[in-house]
């Protein structure tokens, strides 16, 4: 998404009014979810920490909540999540 801002000043009054313009872009989607280095546990516990799916939207919020609860398990030294366009 791009977000661009636009102030306008009321110079009689005092003040501004800021207008966000927000362009969300194309939506993506994610195609494949790869576990690899996992010699802890089975993948389905990691995958069941994940609130996204493949071929959901892709949701930058709940990758980072995935990758949080991934470290609470305390299975992994590091956890490590990267996206390809």
């Amino acid at each position: 998404a791009q977000v661009t801002p636009r102030g306008d000043r009321n110079f009689e009054n005092h003040t501004i009014s800021v207008v966000y313009t927000i362009d969300q872009g194309t939506k993506a989607y994610i195609e494949r979810i790869e576990i690899r280095g996992n010699d802890r546990t089975r993948d389905y516990v990691i995958r069941r920490e994940f609130d996204v799916s493949e071929g959901d939207a892709f949701n930058q919020v709940l990758i980072q909540r995935a990758k949080k609860r991934l470290e609470n398990l305390n299975y992994f030294e590091k956890v490590d999540i990267s996206t390809v366009p």
